[in-house]
């Protein structure tokens, strides 16, 4: 897969979805934060204290959950770890750059990660914990370093007690005694005391392996849970292992005087295994670990960052996709020839200014797949802030689509394909289209760059004309306002205009407009345009 900027974008909006968040005071911070992003593995979205869970002891996550932000819709990109854990680094679903599932993910190292566009504000970074995207030698070897981690003590899959498998900055390390959550948290302590000591911002991803089976939990952890089952005991054992070290963690940066200017972001990979010895993980949630039904999608999120959050909660849906993004807008950062990212920065979520989510979530997840040649594979979902489309490909090669409406439904419960056809096809449209922006990608071929925008802006009545666009019409400004590389849709018309050339190019009725002339009227001016479909690929060349 390739990078670069792709030029025409496609506007699919139509839905808007509104709702209430309490007032919080948000006072923006006085300087760029340091990052902290922490993972479960294989956690349920009903197994903290917080959530409401009898048995699960988690004083240090409910203490988060208290202070911060909980989101209550956070979604996994993938039902599997290895596509989650590259979607959060690069902001990209995993299809588009063959990670397409926990078999053969592996990153790739052409992929800008969150590591590497943070050093432009130039943090330090360090990754601490489980891997799982990408081997440590041999031909498919992708490290924490090959993606612009500065230091790591990582893990390739998950780690339990006593662990042999960690590599330290492309060395074995020896045997960790004791509990995996606590070492890698410790080390994680020791790089952000260094960073502290140097006067650097840091980010620091700390992906814990608990509560992946097998569960193995130290003595003293199981001892707390002496009422249970052996098997239980090392489950939630190890879940409360890994809250112990995640109020290690939050005691150090207090102990740094760091905690207002940190952001903390928790979150799970997955949802739970349908082997998980809770049988309340996901609540009522429909599927488990590997399905796109809600149970194996929505995990746990907070996110604690005192300077800018105080205690609130959302339904707003949220995406490990959000991720990138989001840092990126918080530290002001543009990547050069950034690859189309699917995720959306959720800043103004964070400074209480967000009432409602304009953009989709897209998820397209086969376990079965080595390589992707058609959009007719696997399951794929297209959720917006109220309903969710499911298009589920049987073993017959059968499409079969359901609709949810999240608002009222989140156990997808009654399928409203049948009564709901005309937001059926809506939904369809924008879901096929996205898929095959993701083939494209996947294959080099960067023709189409998808909004996945649900509402449309009230844009001025444009008087009539024979041209698509051109300078003369009297509302030509008001439509396109930026000074850079912009879109807007009117009426199905599709426009981008391009700074550095200076140029407006459209499509209407699968005609290209340039200036709102005719591009087949127009002398060749250093322009390659390439219809597909109804959408049009433009790259500028200059003239």
């Amino acid at each position: 897969m390739k990078k670069g900027l792709k030029y025409l974008l496609i506007s699919l909006g139509c839905i808007g979805i509104s709702e209430f968040i309490p007032n919080h005071n948000v006072a923006l911070a006085n300087e760029q934060p340091n990052i902290i992003l922490l993972m479960s593995d294989d956690q349920g979205w009903k197994q903290t204290g917080y959530s409401g869970s009898s048995t699960v002891i988690s004083p240090n996550l409910d203490t988060m959950a208290d202070s911060g932000m909980q989101l209550n819709r956070f979604y996994a990109t993938a039902p599997v770890c290895a596509p989650t854990r590259a979607s959060v680094l690069t902001g990209r679903h995993h299809n588009r750059h063959g990670c397409f599932n926990v078999k053969n993910c592996v990153l790739d190292t052409q992929e800008t990660t969150l590591a590497e566009a943070v050093k432009q504000a130039d943090y330090v970074t360090g990754h601490f914990g489980k891997w799982h995207i990408g081997y440590f030698d041999g031909p498919k070897a992708s490290t924490p370093g090959d993606n612009g981690f500065d230091q790591w003590v990582s893990s390739r899959l998950f780690f339990d007690l006593d662990a042999t498998d960690f590599v330290r900055n492309g060395e074995d390390e020896p045997q960790v005694d004791g509990d995996g959550s606590d070492f890698i948290v410790k080390e994680a302590i020791s790089f952000i005391e260094d960073a502290v000591n140097n006067g650097d911002k840091f980010l620091a991803v700390i992906w814990f392996a608990a509560p992946h089976d097998p569960w193995e939990a130290l003595d003293s952890d199981k001892a707390i849970f002496d009422n249970l089952t052996e098997e239980e005991q090392n489950f939630y054992g190890e879940i409360y292992a890994m809250d112990r070290s995640i109020g290690t963690l939050r005691t150090k940066l207090k102990e740094l005087n760091i905690e207002q200017d940190t952001l903390l972001w928790f979150m799970g990979d997955n949802g739970p295994q349908d082997t998980n010895p809770d049988p309340k993980a996901s609540g009522a949630l429909k599927g488990s670990k590997g399905d796109l039904w809600e149970g194996g999608i929505r995990v746990p999120a907070l996110i604690e960052w005192p300077a800018v959050i105080t205690s609130v909660k959302t339904t707003i849906p949220a995406s490990t996709l959000d991720i990138y993004p989001t840092i990126l807008d918080i530290l002001d950062i543009t990547v050069e020839n950034q690859a189309e990212l699917d995720g959306v920065s959720i800043l103004p979520l964070l400074e209480g200014t967000m009432t409602k989510r304009t953009d989709a979530i897209p998820f397209w997840y086969d376990k079965n797949i080595d390589t992707l040649t058609d959009i007719d594979v696997g399951h794929a979902v297209w959720m917006n802030e109220r309903y969710k489309l499911h298009k589920i490909m049987d073993t017959s090669g059968t499409v079969e689509y359901q609709l949810y409406n999240m608002k009222n439904d989140a156990v997808e419960k009654s399928n409203l394909s049948s009564t709901n056809t005309s937001l059926l096809e809506s939904l369809k449209t924008r879901l096929t289209t996205w898929q095959q922006t993701v083939l494209n990608d996947l294959n080099g071929d960067e023709k189409v760059v998808i909004d996945v925008s649900e509402t449309t802006p009230n844009y001025p009545v444009a008087p009539e004309s024979d041209t698509l666009f051109n300078f003369g019409e009297q509302n030509f400004s008001a439509y396109f306002s930026s000074p850079n590389a912009v879109t807007q849709s009117i009426d199905g018309y599709f426009a981008r205009y391009y700074s550095k050339t200076d140029t407006w190019l459209g499509t209407k009725d699968g005609a290209v407009y340039v200036y709102g002339t005719l591009f087949n009227d127009i002398p060749p001016v250093g322009l390659s345009i390439k219809n597909v479909g109804m959408v049009t690929d433009y790259t500028a060349r200059g003239h």
